[in-house]
């Protein structure tokens, strides 16, 4: 069983990179969990490895507290990339993040008090 919940969300495909370094120790039958599935990151990320290792992997969503991916390991397969299975949401959040920070900085007063 592999359990992802971390590193942060924020960091630049590391949780996503955790599969990709132990799929190949993870026996037929194995469980990988992934945490927070309510970020859009977290979202990418299941996309990506449903994308990679395509019928790789039976999955189950479980809403209870987190938001979590539960794939059980159907079969080996070799991996899949290709840009259109390898989608980046880092770029439009460090977007989104940005335009937040602007927008709270520019409406705030000159001395920085509200």
């Amino acid at each position: 069983m592999v359990v992802i919940d971390g590193p942060p969300g924020y960091t630049r495909r590391g949780r996503e990179a955790c599969l990709y370094q132990c799929y190949g120790r993870l026996k037929v039958g194995g469980t990988v969990v992934l945490d927070d599935l309510f970020r859009l990151n977290e979202q990418q990320t299941f996309a990506n490895w449903l994308a990679v290792y395509p019928d790789a992997f039976a999955a189950k969503l479980w809403y209870e507290g987190h938001v979590l991916a539960v794939l059980e390991k159907q079969a080996q397969h070799k991996r899949r990339w290709s840009s259109f299975a390898f989608e980046d949401s880092w770029e439009t959040t460090l977007q989104k993040t940005r335009i937040a920070i602007f927008k709270q900085r520019d409406n705030q007063s000159p001395t920085g008090i509200q």
